[in-house]
């Protein structure tokens, strides 16, 4: 489903917000960072409404959204798959380009929120003695973000003196969460600035679901993945049914 805020309250529930029925597939989405030890990028999305009757153009008067069609209106994407409801993407749309015609479409651009936090200065009072997670607290709280888009860890890292002045909103983000090294700040899926301290990955339940005789086992470890010591020893037949425990991992040492 794609929905649009075209009238910007805060909702997706008015007449013509929910464009699914418009849409023209492939919705495409990018986001995250390129390696697991580089500052996550703004994400986007880019996708097209069917518009042949000019629904959707900016400046078409009779439209029955005119004139709502505009640049920053929220822009929610979620799949549902066995009932379950997924976040895909949540941002601010801009319509980029199209026409009406019996086959037109028109095309729409959408930014994450880290775009948006690029903009402005922000200025935060001298912070003495406070958690990571309680500098990005009082960052946003500088630029009212709301705090129900919120999702922070506790923060491992408690900085005796930090100061924000003139700095992009983004920026001391950024540097907050820095001071925790090794932790991550990024967008959620859901359009949250979430922020996860240096042990939450290694914390994560990690599973490998292992099928067949196994006899030709390559379960190969990425860069990212923190792992101290593995090693498994297992018969070649089977003997029950019963799914048991072969190995436990406790947490990764630093």
């Amino acid at each position: 489903s794609v929905k649009i805020d075209w009238n910007a309250d805060g909702d997706f529930g008015d007449t013509g917000e929910d464009v699914s029925a418009d849409v023209q597939y492939p919705v495409t989405t990018r986001r995250g960072r390129q390696e697991v030890v580089a500052e996550f990028q703004a994400g986007s999305a880019a996708f097209s409404l069917r518009n042949s009757e000019g629904a959707y153009t900016p400046l078409y008067a009779s439209s029955p959204l005119y004139p709502n069609v505009l640049p920053g209106r929220v822009c929610q994407m979620q799949v549902t798959y066995n009932a379950v409801t997924y976040d895909l993407f949540k941002g601010r749309c801009s319509p980029a380009a199209g026409r009406f015609a019996p086959d037109g479409q028109m095309d729409f651009e959408v930014i994450d929120a880290f775009e948006q936090l690029r903009l402005g200065l922000t200025n935060t009072a001298l912070q003495q003695s406070k958690r990571v997670d309680e500098l990005i607290t009082a960052i946003l709280d500088d630029i009212s973000w709301a705090a129900g888009d919120r999702d922070l860890d506790t923060g491992l890292e408690t900085l005796t003196v930090f100061t924000n002045h003139n700095r992009l909103p983004l920026n001391a983000l950024q540097l907050a969460a820095t001071q925790d090294p090794g932790a991550a700040l990024f967008m959620s899926r859901a359009g949250k600035v979430v922020y996860q301290n240096r042990q939450y990955r290694s914390l994560q339940a990690v599973y490998a679901t292992l099928a067949g005789t196994l006899d030709d086992l390559d379960q190969r470890i990425r860069l990212e993945d923190m792992a101290d010591y593995v090693r498994a020893t297992y018969p070649r037949y089977s003997t029950d049914a019963a799914v048991s425990a072969v190995f436990t991992l406790n947490t990764p040492r630093w």
